[in-house]
């Protein structure tokens, strides 16, 4: 709450005084005296209780804050950087004696305003127009005490892409950069994360309408059943999805469902130390995907496509690489029975596209049960001393591991099969 007192007074006071001036070597004695300085300093208005944008309403709540209409909690890290952002909008100068003809002309849209709402004070800011032959745009303070102080203001802050120096300094971008944080969505403020990471510290077991269940643990970098040798657990592939699951954010919630019947389907759980999450599809007829959190028993909803992050298949976080290296040599061994012995950085054309394919990731590998339909070999391949077979259907090539009892899956997105004509193997 401090740290929220202190940016906002921060903000307040850069409004208040002409900071072009403080960029020389000092400043001088008349503006340090500066009545605005003195008329917006927010000390003497006591602990901030109450943000309300166009959007958006949070109020104090023990040392956090948390939602006006019905107590979710806000996300104290945004709240800290929104009021940090505002603190880069400073005056340059300041207007006295307004008529209201120019107040509507200075400020045409009314509902641009924010209210900071303080133990002994309230504080309304109001974003104007921008001026035409610059950056600069109209802001408005007002509170009860000292009434309203009008100037004309700038955004520090640098610009982001890239801007033509003809037109740089007449460009709306800053100022639409500005206007942006007067239109933030209604649950900007609000912590819509789903995990905490104390959570993910602990297995955790996952289930889905197509998969069977399965367990990660994400600090041993472990999943329950293991993959089978010679395949591995990835650690980059664990990390990467530990990091996803932490970073989850809902873009709505639901927090009165009185009956699940109105979802489509149950589509999978997540059971961590917390409790059983619960994933479902479609909320009276939407195109949604909703997870239950056991935490606070709060529906959240999603962004079509995120619902992949929870609903996958133990294998996304398994390496799945025929082999790690090549090694220096390769025998291959083709369907017409010849067989050449290729030294991997003396290797041709379609060579180097199949061994690109064996160095990267399958779609997905499977235990063979009955190897009587991997008849029609098309290359043989011996790698490291390990011995696979390499066959084509219409979608996918795979590669046949039989003393590990492992075919993995390649996705054929070209319908031409890779070559299997030793003299493309050759180095010409």
């Amino acid at each position: 709450m401090k740290r929220n007192l202190g940016l906002l007074a921060a903000l307040i006071v850069l409004l208040g005084i002409t900071y072009f001036t403080q960029e020389r070597r000092g400043i001088l004695k008349e503006q340090e005296k500066d009545n605005y300085s003195k008329i917006l300093d927010t000390s003497k208005y006591g602990d901030l209780v109450e943000i309300q944008t166009p959007f958006g309403h949070i109020k104090k709540f023990n040392d956090g804050f948390i939602n006006f209409t019905d107590g979710h909690r806000a996300n104290q890290k945004v709240v800290n950087e929104f009021l940090t952002r505002l603190s880069h909008i400073r005056s340059k100068k300041f207007l006295k004696d307004i008529s209201k003809e120019k107040m509507k002309e200075f400020f045409p849209e009314d509902h641009m305003k924010m209210t900071f709402t303080f133990e002994n004070e309230v504080l309304e800011y109001q974003l104007g127009a921008k001026l035409n032959f610059s950056q600069d745009f109209y802001v408005a303070m007002r509170t009860k005490s000292s009434g309203l102080v009008v100037a004309i203001a700038n955004d520090k802050m640098p610009f982001e892409g890239v801007v033509s120096k003809e037109n740089e300094h007449r460009s709306d971008h800053k100022y639409n950069r500005v206007k942006a944080l007067f239109n933030l969505a209604p649950n900007f403020f609000l912590d819509l994360s789903i995990f905490e990471e104390e959570e993910l510290e602990r297995s955790i077991v996952f289930s889905n309408l197509a998969n069977e269940s399965f367990a990660i643990d994400f600090k041993a970098q472990t999943t329950n059943p293991p993959p089978e040798h010679p395949i591995i657990v990835s650690k980059a592939k664990m990390s990467h999805l530990r990091e996803r699951l932490l970073s989850l954010r809902a873009f709505n919630y639901l927090s009165n469902v009185d009956d699940t019947t109105n979802f489509s389907r149950k589509v999978g759980t997540i059971k961590t130390s917390e409790g059983l999450y619960t994933i479902y599809e479609r909320y009276k007829g939407d195109q949604s995907y909703y997870i239950f959190n056991p935490k606070n028993n709060i529906y959240y909803q999603f962004k079509a496509g995120e619902q992949k992050l929870l609903l996958f298949n133990i294998q996304n976080v398994w390496d799945l690489r025929v082999v790690e290296e090549l090694g220096s040599k390769i025998k291959i061994t083709f369907d017409n029975n010849e067989t050449l012995e290729l030294e991997v950085h003396k290797i041709g054309e379609e060579a180097s596209k199949l061994f690109k394919i064996l160095l990267s990731p399958a779609q997905y590998v499977e235990k063979v049960k009955d190897f009587s339909k991997y008849k029609n070999w098309k290359l043989k391949l011996i790698i490291n001393s390990r011995e696979l077979e390499v066959l084509f259907t219409e979608s996918e090539m795979l590669v046949l591991d039989r003393k590990q009892k492992l075919t993995y899956h390649y996705t054929r997105f070209s319908k031409e099969p890779i070559s299997v004509d030793p003299d493309k193997y050759r180095v010409k």
